[in-house]
This record gives C-alpha cells, structure tokens and sequence, in this order.
C-alpha cells in the first residue's frame, strides 16, 4: 500500500501560502485546516457481521461512502456477469474551517483569520489542507525511460458534487518532486520512537512546537515494552494532551479565553485536543453509542496522538490501531530529515462548472447508471477521468524544475474551498505515455489499475 502522510506547508508561494515565510514562527501551520483520508473498511459492507449496528442501508448507499464495483469506473473490463469485483477506493475529505494538526492559531495575525467562538475556524477558504506520498521506490525503477517526461499523471474521480451542485468548490494542487518532510518547520527530526520511554523527560530538546529527540537518528520501531507505548506514541509534537495544555497554555488557550472566555467552544475543543492530532479507531464503542456515521468515524483517524495503542491500551474486544509503527517526519526513512522544495505544479479546478469534457485535464466522463444500492433502490454516478501531461504547458515550477531523480514525491494540496468536499479516488496513477500503461497505483491498491 502506497501511504499518504501528513503534508508540510508548500513553500515559496507566498501569494497562496504566506504563512511559509521563514519568520513565521507557529504561523507556519496557522491556517492549516482539517484532512482526513482512508480507504473504507470492508466491515462495512451490507451483509458483514461486523456491521455497526447504527449503520442502515440507507447509509450505506451513500454515494460518499457505498461500494464501488470495478465495472461501475471501467465497463469494459468485460468481468463475467455475476461476479462483482470491488474497486479500492482512496477516500479523502476536506474540512476547510475545522482546525488541522498542529494549527494553533487563535487571534487573527498577519497570516491567518484566527479562530470563531464556536472554535470554527475564519475565512475558511484561505485555509487549505493536504497528503504526501513518497514515491522514489517506484520511480527509481524506471529512470532509465527513454521518455520520462512523456508520462501522465492520471486520476479518476467521483462527482464530488452530487449531493450539492451548487457547491462553490476550490482548487486541487497536484505537486511532484521534491518536497519537505520538515511539517513542524524546526529543521529537527520529530519521531516518536526516540521520545523518552517513561515519564522522567531525558534526551529530548524542546522547540517551538514541543519536544523532539537529542539524537541524530530515532530507532524505526517502538520500545519492545508495551508499558512505554503511551509515552511514546502522543504524535510529532512529542507531548501528550496534558503535556499540551501546559507548553501551549500562553500562546494558545490563554489566547482563546481573553477572546472568547474558558466556557466557550472554542475554548473548549482546543483544551480538549490542544494540537488537533488525536487519533480515533473507526470502528469503537463510543462511536456506535453515538451513532456514528461512517464519515464521522474517519474523521480522526490520521491523527497521530495515540493512534498505536497495543492490547493492553484498550477495552474493545478488537484491536484499534491504525498501524504498529511510530509516525516521523523522516517518513522516507531516509534517515536525513527532506527539507528542499523543487516541484512541478499543476493546478485542477474542483468546481461544478469546471467538471467539463476536454476542459481542466479532463479526457473522459463516464455515466453510470442503474447501481444497484443496499437500499434496494438503484443509483446513479458520474466519474471523471483526468490525465495531466508531466510536461502540461499550464505547470508552474516551484523551487527549480525537477529532473527525474526528483520525483520522489507526490503531494496534494485542496486551497479555497468554504465548503467541506469528500473526494472519491477509483485510480490515481502515474502512466506512461507511449507504452498506455499505470506505472503504479497509490489510491492503496497493491496494484496498478486497468
């Protein structure tokens, strides 16, 4: 599986992201807004006996969260009638006025709008939100190409407006090179596995954005004690949320008390989760009591803050992790922290009047009718099938034009959005031109699309 991490500010666009201006100190992340991405579990599925118990048909015929059969996006595929083979999907949701990760911002400053007393953040559409995918494993087996710059970048996207036609969309910002893994902008190596194993605090230096390790390089994996899971896997900050409270107390919650006073809101989802980085399993008790939906359920699920608990961390009968391995910066695991920037850019327009044939890199459109739904009703979608020429003509070049050896990265960038937008990925490739074929898939299929 191909896998998106946390995306660090974009530099050197301060027309789009004045916030990465070398002195900006915290505001490096101050208007970073709330993502969320996944593939759906298949225990959601209409005939699972894992089913939640509040997830109805109605739910699950959703077209934000329903199946996806593979002849639905590709009806040529000719699969035998009766056999239904399912898509994997990259779902990957944008909530532009929800605070994201390691965003303290409260009062208005020269970067960013502050925050609202409901805790919502201001001017919505100056926020953005985004992924990294690190992709030098597959390119490197292909430097030798005779036409490297003759490749696509090609996506398959599900009308993200069925539901709202009217929706005021954004933009999408496709950026391939080189990019930073420096987020918490310090030029030190945040990761959680060198965090100290106990709650005597030794070996660690502190930045602006709290506690990183002394060490030139961090141990890949845990402690192989479970007992030093919860000091250790509390995210890139390296605190843990009472850790937070303190370290963040004058610059942040006491910010938002003199604004709107500690009952408020805002004051109290930021007490609740000071650096907007906790993490919850989909699948919980809680939810279920809550009823909730499945949206819903992924909406914390990139956090970092405590999203590796072993066994022993938790009540449900089933295990609740999103991964075993500690989260870091270095996600390259490179083992030298990626700070350069020097990428093409290219820039899609995800708004209703813009999803045109032969307009915004769009090749294709296809209409697929009579979807059989969980309901028992029948259904309709429309996906669009975008293609971008590695050498489109509209690309900008951020930071110097990348050779070949650069393309070590993908990143995607959602930036003017007011409203919140669920994307729905069937392919998102790199093809090669001449040859008509994916080099490879990173919606989280293990392999290249048809």
């Amino acid at each position: 599986m191909h896998e998106w991490k946390l995306a660090s500010t974009p530099l050197y666009q301060y027309d789009l992201f004045p916030e990465s201006d070398a002195g900006s100190g915290l505001g490096f992340r101050k208007n970073v807004a709330k993502s969320a991405w996944y593939n759906i579990d298949p225990l959601f599925d209409f005939r699972s006996e894992l089913l939640p118990p509040n997830i109805t048909p109605d739910e699950l015929s959703n077209h934000f969260v329903r199946k996806v059969y593979r002849t639905e996006v590709w009806p040529y595929l000719g699969i035998p009638i009766g056999e239904r083979d399912p898509a994997l999907i990259l779902n990957m949701v944008f909530y532009p006025d929800v605070r994201g990760p390691y965003n303290y911002d409260a009062a208005p400053t020269a970067f960013s709008s502050g925050l609202a007393a409901d805790g919502t953040l201001l001017d919505p559409a100056s926020r953005w939100g985004g992924v990294t995918c690190n992709i030098e494993d597959h390119i490197s087996q292909l430097k030798n190409s005779d036409n490297p710059d003759n490749w696509t970048l090609d996506f398959i996207l599900m009308d993200p407006f069925v539901y709202e036609p009217n929706h005021s969309g954004g933009d999408m910002y496709i950026q391939l090179g080189l990019i930073s893994e420096d987020i918490l902008r310090d030029g030190r190596t945040s990761a959680e596995s060198g965090l100290p194993t106990t709650s005597i605090v030794t070996d660690i230096d502190s930045t602006i954005w709290g506690r990183v390790p002394n060490a030139a390089f961090s141990p890949p994996d845990f402690n192989n004690n479970s007992a030093t899971r919860p000091f250790q896997d509390v995210g890139l900050d390296g605190l843990n949320n009472d850790d937070e409270r303190l370290f963040f107390q004058d610059n942040f919650l006491q910010v938002i008390a003199s604004l709107y006073g500690n009952s408020s809101e805002a004051y109290q989802l930021a007490y609740e989760d000071v650096s907007a980085d906790d993490f919850q399993y989909f699948r919980s008790t809680e939810y279920d009591y809550n009823n909730g939906s499945i949206l819903e359920r992924y909406r914390r699920f990139n956090g970092m803050d405590g999203n590796s608990p072993t066994v022993e961390q938790t009540n449900e009968s089933y295990p609740v992790a999103a991964s075993q391995r500690p989260d870091r910066e270095d996600f390259s695991q490179a083992g030298m922290l990626q700070q350069t920037e020097k990428y093409f850019q290219y820039k899609i327009s995800l708004r209703p009047d813009d999803l045109v044939y032969n307009q915004n890199y769009i090749i294709d459109i296809q209409e697929a009718r009579n979807i059989p739904l969980p309901n028992g009703y029948s259904g309709e979608s429309r996906w669009y099938y975008f293609s971008i020429p590695i050498q489109s003509p509209d690309r900008a070049i951020i930071g110097g034009a990348p050779s070949v050896e650069d393309y070590r990265f993908i990143r995607l960038i959602y930036k003017n959005f007011e409203q919140t937008i669920v994307c729905r990925f069937a392919a998102f490739q790199i093809v090669v031109d001449d040859e008509s074929r994916p080099v490879f898939d990173f919606t989280g299929s293990p392999d290249p699309m048809p």
